[in-house]
């Protein structure tokens, strides 16, 4: 069998593809996943930073301009995912935060990531969890999601508050603080705790 002979280009492949095989072989250090959570958080909108708008379909097929609700009442945006077990444990937190402050003085938005294609069932859910907040569906475009991707959305469940001026006044990843959305939100309309 004949030697081959690695030169030039050839070298510099092997040298490339032996690299990035150790790398994906390499179990991930503690310092990145300790950091999983700062890179999550580093990603979302901070407070204050201005809200992009975005039009979009919600659940029954009507059209949804958070342009129109902007300056309304406070809005919270909830990203989700039907396939996320934590975003279904929260949502009936966002319904009683809903309920406690009050539909006329809030409107919540779950922005769901899997599609249309999935209406039916998150129909099911929503009305099976008596959950009763608008649902709208991000969408693709290329490789980007539409409104996911301007909040730096990374991971589900992400939250978002944006108050009547149309600047953020919450954000969260991950688990909700019931008390602190509804400060949040009662402290934007001059309502207090």
């Amino acid at each position: 069998m004949p030697a081959v002979i690695y030169t030039g280009s050839r070298l510099r492949l092997l040298f490339l593809c032996t690299a990035v095989a150790v790398t994906l072989c390499t179990p991930l250090n503690d310092s990145f996943a300790a950091n999983k959570e700062s890179i999550l958080e580093s990603r979302i909108l901070k407070i204050g930073e201005k809200a992009p708008i975005f039009q979009c379909k919600e659940l029954g097929g009507e059209d949804f301009d958070l342009a129109r609700h902007i300056g309304e009442k406070p809005v919270v945006l909830f990203f989700w995912s039907f396939f996320c077990g934590p975003c279904r444990e929260e949502m009936p937190i966002l319904q009683k935060v809903y309920e406690e402050i009050g539909i006329d003085k809030v409107h919540i938005v779950g922005i769901n990531l899997d599609g249309e294609k999935l209406g039916n069932a998150i129909e099911k859910f929503m009305s099976d969890s008596n959950l009763d907040f608008t649902t709208v569906f991000d969408e693709l475009n290329g490789l980007e999601y539409k409104i996911a991707d301007p909040y730096g959305v990374a991971g589900t469940p992400t939250v978002y508050a944006i108050g009547l001026e149309g600047q953020i006044i919450f954000s969260t990843v991950g688990r909700i603080e019931p008390q602190e959305l509804k400060d949040a939100i009662r402290q934007s309309t001059g309502q207090g705790s």
